[in-house]
């Protein structure tokens, strides 16, 4: 509360604003705005989004051990992520998107092993991805774009099998895709457009047979585009265009458009694309 400038920022305070002034006596803890316990008064959730928290998140959250949700979306939250965040065991979600919280993304955050959702675009995030983000087996929401993370996608994002949608878009990756992502055969949609991402589309992609949204447009990524897309027959949205990307759109991919693929974009002038939807 007094980390984010509650007493002169905060929409709604009830609870918090008493405790603060001494009055400890009509509003228990699991009463206050925007807490949830569980049956023994252990706090297992906070969401105070939209209520114009201006200021840092505290170091002293990671003490709340039974914590399983944070959602502050959508404030005037800046500083970095504490890593105390990490001792956080039982946390599955964790919502800060539309904030202006800077540094990187904390290595530790891979001791966090319950989470399923981490949701923080629309930051000022920096830095690398951490390649201990491979330890969050139970992963399937991330969504990082519209920052400004650096680096390479890490090899170790192939570990996070259970990841169904995944949005890094509008960063600054630069390097190749890797060939681990072929292991994530639950992803249902993946945008990592509008990056500095080079090299070829690795084989691979052919794996992620429950893909249906994919998006690479507006990369650097060059070669010919590989014969094994033609695996992907959920597919509906394919997006190249503005890439470097040569030779014919493969037969394989153009049958999809028989079978699912209602959207396929590539720079025509550069790959020749009979069966394409839009070209560049």
């Amino acid at each position: 509360y007094e980390s984010t400038n509650g007493p002169d920022r905060w929409i709604i305070k009830s609870g918090w604003e008493e405790y603060a002034s001494g009055d400890y006596n009509n509003f228990t803890v699991c009463e206050w705005n925007g807490l949830k316990c569980n049956a023994a008064d252990f706090v297992t959730e906070i969401d105070l989004s939209y209520n114009g928290l201006d200021g840092t998140i505290p170091s002293i959250l990671g003490q709340l051990s039974a914590l399983t949700r944070i959602r502050m979306i959508n404030n005037d939250i800046f500083g970095t992520l504490p890593s105390e965040l990490a001792q956080l065991k039982s946390l599955k979600e964790i919502l800060l998107r539309d904030n202006t919280i800077a540094g990187v993304i904390p290595s530790e955050i891979g001791h966090m092993v319950s989470l399923e959702l981490i949701q923080l675009r629309s930051n000022l995030l920096t830095g690398m991805l951490p390649s201990e983000l491979g330890h969050l087996t139970k992963l399937n929401y991330f969504d990082i774009r519209y920052n400004a993370i650096a680096g390479t996608l890490p090899s170790e994002l192939g570990l996070i099998q259970s990841c169904e949608r995944f949005y890094a878009q509008n960063n600054d990756f630069v390097g190749p895709i890797p060939s681990e992502i072929g292991q994530l055969d639950s992803m249902m949609s993946m945008g990592i457009h509008s990056n500095g991402l080079t090299g070829t589309l690795p084989s691979e992609v052919g794996f992620l047979l429950n893909i249906e949204w994919f998006v690479l447009s507006s990369n650097n990524l060059s070669g010919p585009l590989p014969s094994e897309l033609g695996n992907l027959e959920s597919l509906q949205t394919f997006y190249l265009q503005n890439n470097d990307f040569t030779g014919v759109m493969p037969n394989e991919v153009c049958a999809l458009r028989n079978v699912s693929l209602d959207a396929l974009a590539v720079d025509c002038l550069e790959v020749i694309c009979d069966c394409c939807t839009y070209c560049l």
